[in-house]
């Protein structure tokens, strides 16, 4: 997680977010760069109330009919505004209220498919808003962002260009589990195990920081 506010610098920090999945940012640019505007749009993102997921258990399940939960478990949620999403360049321009309901989609999208494959749900789910305003604010795979563990990954590996292979995740010759150097330029560190982010972080060259 980052430490302090956006407007500090962030460093690798030791400190977990509410669902108790960690994760270390080191990110290439300062975010005093970043326009006031833009800072305190994503803010106001990271402290909102957390976006339940589309149609699950967010309190619209009880609302959905047998057949709706039917197509929901086959065909997955509705997530139109995601659908538009194949790289963080394409959410630049998102204001605060698409960032909301990109932050909504990207859990139920989440939620489908540990559901089908099976996985780390609970640390993915908890750093969907962190992982948004990280690829808003910062512009990967300049800038890098490092994962520790990597079980909080899923989320990142959607937004950067992988969601269709979601499905294979964690399967013979699918996705990985976790962040994985080979997989994607958007993987500066392949993460496996507790705590190595940090070392990993203090190792990138000073010219790339």
């Amino acid at each position: 997680m980052l430490r302090g506010s956006l407007s500090q610098r962030p460093v690798a920090a030791d400190r977990a977010p509410a669902s108790s999945a960690r994760c270390v940012a080191l990110a290439a640019r300062s975010v005093k760069s970043v326009a006031p505007t833009r800072r305190s749009l994503v803010e106001n993102l990271v402290n909102a109330p957390r976006a339940g997921p589309v149609g699950s258990y967010s309190g619209e399940w009880d609302k959905l009919s047998v057949e709706e939960i039917d197509e929901w478990q086959d065909r997955g949620p509705k997530t139109p505004l995601l659908d538009t999403v194949n790289y963080p360049v394409h959410i630049k321009n998102f204001n605060l209220d698409q960032l909301k309901q990109l932050c909504k989609e990207l859990r139920s999208d989440i939620v489908h498919t540990v559901s089908r494959t099976g996985g780390h749900l609970s640390s993915s789910l908890g750093v969907v808003e962190l992982t948004v305003a990280l690829h808003y604010v910062f512009n990967t795979p300049e800038d890098k962002i490092i994962w520790d563990v990597g079980h909080q990954a899923y989320g990142h590996k959607i937004l950067t260009g992988r969601r269709k292979g979601m499905s294979t995740i964690r399967q013979t010759n699918g996705l990985s589990g976790f962040t994985k150097r080979e997989e994607s330029e958007y993987d500066p560190f392949g993460a496996g195990h507790s705590s190595t982010s940090i070392s990993a972080a203090l190792g990138v060259p000073s010219d790339a920081v």
